[in-house]
């Protein structure tokens, strides 16, 4: 491991975005986000054994996260689809027959665009009926271990009232 330096890693990233580092033999290069993958199971091994002092200095520090290209995020624009006026409609007539707590949970999950983790771990106080909205201020998330705990919310930014129609207040 003392052998491997930030140049070994730069090119290896390099090297995995030709169509030649594919192993499934597909003619276009691995996506960012399975870069990001790879960099950051790299990462993690190298930063373990930085802080069990197997190496003296981290070859990856300087190394900067694989970003999509321009084209890529273009083309990623375009695969992404919303659900229609009537695919939510179908979706909301048939969450009527849900029992209650599944129906507002997934309500509040469209209508709102809350992620599925802070809106497992909204209570009462968070649910503000006279301004017709909901508090997002934790999320669940997991452990080391694989356990579910109650969380803070990834970035302040995350943090907010959310606006909800009177017919679901």
């Amino acid at each position: 491991m003392n052998k491997i330096t930030t140049m070994h890693i730069v090119t290896f990233i390099t090297s995995l975005r030709s169509p030649e580092a594919r192993k499934d033999k597909r003619d276009k290069p691995l996506s960012t986000n399975t870069l990001l993958i790879i960099y950051k199971a790299l990462k993690s091994i190298l930063d373990s054994a930085h802080e069990w002092r197997l190496i003296a200095k981290n070859p990856i520090d300087g190394v900067s996260r694989p970003k999509a290209d321009k084209k890529e995020k273009k083309e990623l624009k375009s695969h992404k689809k919303s659900y229609t006026k009537d695919d939510v409609a179908t979706v909301i007539k048939e969450l009527y027959t849900a029992p209650t707590v599944w129906k507002l949970y997934f309500l509040g999950v469209l209508l709102g665009g809350i992620r599925r983790g802070e809106m497992l771990v909204v209570e009462w106080p968070a649910v503000v009926m006279e301004n017709g909205g909901i508090y997002v201020e934790k999320q669940i998330s997991f452990d080391e271990e694989g356990s579910s705990v109650e969380d803070e919310l990834k970035t302040e930014e995350s943090e907010a009232f959310v606006p909800m129609p009177r017919w679901f207040m």
